[in-house]
């Protein structure tokens, strides 16, 4: 959903000639994409780390 509005802004900047506002969507949304992404990969460590069964000789 984020992406199509994202998108759609863009559009928009682009044909009504607003750099200013198109940069500030671009920068908006790698905010928002390296918050979702750190957050993604740092639960994901999580889950596999509790998850992990202990191996037994």
């Amino acid at each position: 959903m984020f992406r199509i509005v994202l998108r759609a802004c863009c559009i928009f900047a682009l044909i009504s000639g607003d750099l200013e506002l198109l940069t500030s969507y671009l920068e908006e949304a790698d905010l928002i994409m390296k918050n979702h992404s750190t957050k993604r990969s740092s639960r994901s460590f999580k889950i596999s780390r509790d998850h992990s069964t202990p191996r037994s000789f």
